[in-house]
């Protein structure tokens, strides 16, 4: 798979963002990136209904992770302070996720996203958008070099 630089990637991300007031480049990237995640699991989750397999996605909420502890940037020490009030610990975090992966309640649904180990409706107005899911799809399959010629998900169920 080819190297995706970050101007690509922001090319594809304007794209899916049109009419949306922009942020930082980094910021934006970084949230698009969580959104996509979350379009591509409904998308997905859609192209497997009735394969016997479900695709559900967790947000695991603010977790204290080392990510800023290495910087120098005033900035760091100010995110790494905030952290210890505010975030969840490692343990803590992966709660959701882990309840996705093996309890009834996510077993029994597909296409869900979860918070606090509960589905939340609270989600980008773009996740009911079909014509924004068939893109994203259709860009990821781009980027990844899969197409309808070799994967049998690539048409909507």
């Amino acid at each position: 798979m080819e190297y995706i630089s970050p101007e690509k990637l922001k090319h594809y991300v304007d794209h899916m963002q049109q009419g949306v007031i922009k942020r930082k480049a980094e910021t934006l990237l970084y949230a698009n990136s969580k959104l996509m995640n979350i379009l591509f699991t409904i998308q997905l989750a859609k192209r497997l209904e009735g394969n016997g397999v479900i695709a559900n996605c967790a947000c695991p909420g603010i977790v204290k992770t080392p990510l800023f502890t290495s910087s120098k940037r005033p900035i760091a020490t100010v995110i790494n302070w905030l952290l210890l009030v505010v975030a969840k610990s490692p343990e803590q975090g992966c709660q959701c996720i882990l309840h996705c992966a093996i309890s009834r309640e996510a077993g029994d649904v597909n296409g869900k996203f979860f918070r606090n180990c509960e589905i939340s409706e609270d989600i980008h107005p773009m996740s009911n958008d079909e014509e924004v899911l068939d893109k994203l799809w259709k860009i990821s399959e781009e980027l990844t070099g899969l197409n309808k010629n070799n994967t049998s998900l690539s048409s909507s169920t």
